[in-house]
């Protein structure tokens, strides 16, 4: 596997967040802001670079979709947890497993 911090590097490109620091304890929504299509977007640039199956993530289970009326309507719903050491382990293993679904 590629060292951590390269990946971390990755993400802090991808998401335009240069300028956090990022550990594994890294929240990608609280932390990163990233959800919606830019969480999408993010979990498909580490697929496609490491090679990560994302067909057990359930995407609506660690983030919100893009902001819109309903989501104010339907009131607020919280989110699992999903930190930057979920993505590196995923990296690890080659895909989110079925705990994620």
């Amino acid at each position: 596997m590629e060292a951590a911090q390269a990946i971390m590097t990755f993400i802090q490109d991808v998401t335009s967040t240069q300028d956090l620091v990022i550990t594994p304890a890294t929240r990608i929504e609280e932390d990163l802001g990233v959800t919606g299509q830019d969480a999408v977007d993010l979990l498909l640039a580490i697929a496609a670079r490491y090679h990560v199956d994302l067909r057990h993530l359930r995407w609506d289970k660690y983030f919100y979709s893009e902001p819109h009326l309903g989501n104010f309507l339907m009131g607020y719903r919280p989110r699992e947890l999903f930190t930057v050491g979920d993505i590196l382990q995923a990296v690890e293993r080659g895909c989110f497993g079925p705990e994620y679904s």
